[in-house]
Formats: C-alpha cells, sequence, structure tokens
C-alpha cells in the first residue's frame, strides 16, 4: 500500500505510522496541503512531486493555518482528488464538517445526540442576554481549533462583554457554551472504522482536560452507552477516523463536547498500550479491499 499522509515527515505521527508498516512492506509519502497544485481540464492533484492519484490512499490530518482563500482551495482539490478515485480517510467533507465547532455540533444535534448549549454569532449585539440565558457561567471558544487552545472560562459578564467586543472587532466569530461542571474529567473515544478506544481524562491545571493542556489519561471501559454516542457523533460527521470527547455532568447527564476528524492519537496510545497505528493501517488496507 503506498499511502499519502498529510502531515511533515518529521511529525511524530507520520513516523509512527512508518514504524506501524514497516513489516508489512507499506511506502509512506508525506503530503504538504501547502504544496497542493491542481490542473484543469485534466483534473490532476498534485502536491510537490506526488501525484495524489497515484496513491492508494490518504489520510487527512489536521490543517495548518492559512487565508480563507488557501483553506478553500485545499479543501476543493482534495474534493476532486476524491471525485477522480482517491480514497480519502477522512473524507473532505468530514474533515471540513469536523474542523467546524458550529456546523459538526449543528450535524451532531441534528443526529439526535447530547450537546451544550451554544450560541453562535458575529456582532456583539445579537449575544443580548445570552449571558445569563446560559446560565452565567461560560465557556468562550474559537469556532476553529482544538487541544484545548484558545478557551476562556469566565462568570463575569462584564469580562464577557469585552471579549465579545475584541472578537468582533478582529473579524472572529463568537461562540459561546454553557459551563458543564464535570469534575475536571471526560472521556476521548477513538473511532476508528466500527471500533473504539477509550481514555478519562482529568484536568490537572485547570477544569480542561486535554492531555495536550496538562491533562492526564487513564483506561476506561466504555459503557454501550457511550460507544453508540461515539459512533452517532462520528457518523453525523460522515467520520470513518474521528477523536470524540464526552462529558458528563454531575447529575449523569451525558453531552458530546467535540468531534475531530483528524485527531491525533499519541496520548491515548501510550495510555492504553495499544498500537493505534496499526490498528488504522488495517483499518485502511481493510477499506480498500472492499
Amino acid at each position: 500500500m503506498r499511502l499519502g499522509v498529510l502531515a511533515p515527515e518529521e511529525s511524530w505521527h507520520f513516523r509512527d505510522l512508518c514504524r506501524a508498516g514497516q513489516a508489512s512492506g507499506h511506502e509512506f509519502v508525506s503530503v504538504a496541503y501547502s504544496r497542493i497544485v491542481a490542473d484543469l481540464p485534466g483534473r490532476s492533484v498534485r502536491s510537490g512531486e506526488t501525484n495524489l492519484l497515484e496513491l492508494d490512499a490518504l489520510l487527512t490530518r489536521a490543517m495548518p493555518a492559512g487565508s480563507l482563500e488557501q483553506v478553500v482551495f485545499r479543501m476543493d482539490a482534495l474534493y476532486v482528488a476524491e471525485q477522480e478515485g482517491l480514497r480519502c480517510v477522512n473524507s473532505p467533507k468530514a474533515v471540513e464538517a469536523s474542523v467546524d465547532k458550529y456546523l459538526s455540533l449543528a450535524r451532531i444535534s441534528r443526529a439526535g445526540l447530547p450537546i451544550p448549549d451554544t450560541l453562535v454569532c458575529e456582532n456583539h449585539r445579537d449575544v443580548g442576554e445570552a449571558f445569563e440565558q446560559l446560565g452565567g457561567d461560560v465557556i468562550l471558544k474559537p469556532i476553529f481549533g482544538s487541544e484545548g487552545r484558545g478557551l476562556v472560562r469566565t462568570q463575569e459578564r462584564e469580562l464577557a462583554e469585552r471579549y465579545y467586543r475584541f472578537i468582533e472587532e478582529i473579524g472572529g466569530i463568537l461562540y459561546l457554551q454553557r459551563f458543564i461542571e464535570m469534575g475536571g474529567e471526560d472521556t476521548r473515544v477513538l473511532v476508528i472504522g466500527e471500533n473504539c478506544f477509550a481514555m478519562r481524562r482529568r484536568g490537572t491545571r485547570d477544569w480542561r482536560s486535554n492531555v495536550s493542556q496538562g491533562g492526564k489519561g487513564e483506561p476506561v471501559e466504555l459503557p454501550s452507552e457511550l460507544k453508540e454516542i461515539a459512533m452517532g457523533a462520528s457518523r453525523a460527521v460522515d467520520a470513518e477516523f474521528a477523536g470524540v470527547d464526552i462529558g458528563r455532568d454531575q447529575q449523569g447527564n451525558v453531552f458530546v463536547l467535540e468531534v475531530n476528524a483528524a485527531p491525533g492519537w499519541r496520548g491515548i496510545s501510550s495510555v492504553l498500550e495499544i498500537d493505534i497505528a496499526q490498528s488504522l493501517l488495517s483499518y485502511i488496507e481493510t477499506a480498500l479491499s472492499r
């Protein structure tokens, strides 16, 4: 199998895939979003010297920052490559849906899964009484972002209003969510096809439980209820490979907090002592054989 990976050669995830695939003789090619070139009318798509249509599959990873034009073009080029027969895991459609917190939560909610109360707008005047409506304790999030970066919790309306105006001035989107007291922990579920791998994450620095923000992970047996929710959330954004964050409040109510269609697996591999890279490669091999 010749697998393209949208990640730098020096990245941990690329190197881990190379390690896992070495015994099987797989070839791995580092593909850069910034080097994508698309030709018309031939509809060829390449990245540097690599013709994406000559790959057996492409593993999509997190997209680096760029202008709106750059991001839209990258996604468009992957759509074209997929239409020309490239097997993408995940599909551009899934990546596009999951990277946008509003769109992903809208799809998850439409699928009948529980999410935190959320308000999204771009003008501070439209926030209105949202601070009180959301319980006077809110999480302010960037609509694009991951690993707990850029999250702010506030219980002060004046501070929240100053934040609203700042975000509006820089052309951002206001994304407010009711703070849910979860005892500083949540469950990260890594979905690969029909298989789920789970760990409990506990915050050690603050209320954020992300391992990248200092949270600690531990193995956990995943109840069937949470497996169904994780699988449903992944399907809602059309992801085959996803990281689903699930929280439970003090009353026992469950919420889907976020879905990531370009999840990392370094932390969960270490905590569970499972070769996630090998499981992912096995899934892609099986998907290609169908």
